[in-house]
């Protein structure tokens, strides 16, 4: 049985902050990843972060502020991540002429015929659903 879903206003001014600027928030994550979907994982990892923040009982503009600047921060970590990863793997081609020593000519044709599936299934997605690095 699901919980139902609460309307109430938050306990926490921050966190009611977070709620209602949360496309705002995603939007300058957007625009520092490159992709929405990894945004929203930013602004993911921002919640659970304020859970343990101090409370900010000043202003609205700074608790904006705080929040943005938490965003900004996991953004810019996150993409130096993925600038770091990308660094460091190789191309699929690579990986495609990897020899796997013991393997049978009949294993090493259903690996490499699951990979074709795969990146066929890939390409089939909509463009939008997928996050390319920069």
């Amino acid at each position: 049985m699901t919980e139902p879903v609460s309307t109430s206003r938050c306990d926490s001014p921050l966190l009611q902050a977070f709620v209602d600027n949360r496309l705002i928030l995603v939007k300058i994550a957007a625009r520092i990843t490159g992709c929405r979907s990894r945004a929203e994982d930013v602004v993911q990892d921002a919640f659970f972060r304020l859970q343990s923040a101090p409370q900010i009982t000043s202003s609205f503009k700074a608790q904006l502020s705080y929040l943005f600047q938490i965003v900004r921060n996991l953004a810019i970590d996150h993409y130096r991540k993925q600038a770091l990863e990308q660094k460091y793997s190789g191309t699929e081609e690579e990986g495609l002429n990897v020899v796997i020593h013991g393997a049978s000519p009949e294993t090493s044709h259903m690996n490499f015929s699951t990979l074709e599936h795969i990146a066929d299934a890939l390409t089939e997605l909509p463009s939008r659903t997928r996050c390319g690095f920069r």
